[in-house]
C-alpha cells in the first residue's frame, strides 16, 4: 500500500514536469537571446 501511494502523484507530476520543462526551454531561449543581445550592445559601447 505504501509502495502505490507515492506513484500516484508520481504520474500526475510527471504532466507538470513537462509542462515546467517548456517553461524552463521557453526561459532559457529568452535568456539566450537576451544574453545576445546585451553583449552586442556591449560590445557596440565599447
Amino acid at each position: 500500500m505504501q509502495q502505490n501511494k507515492p506513484e500516484l502523484p508520481e504520474a500526475e507530476n510527471v504532466e507538470a514536469y513537462t509542462t515546467g520543462q517548456k517553461i524552463v526551454l521557453k526561459t532559457l531561449k529568452w535568456g539566450a537571446w537576451t544574453a545576445s543581445a546585451v553583449a552586442m550592445v556591449y560590445a557596440m559601447h565599447y
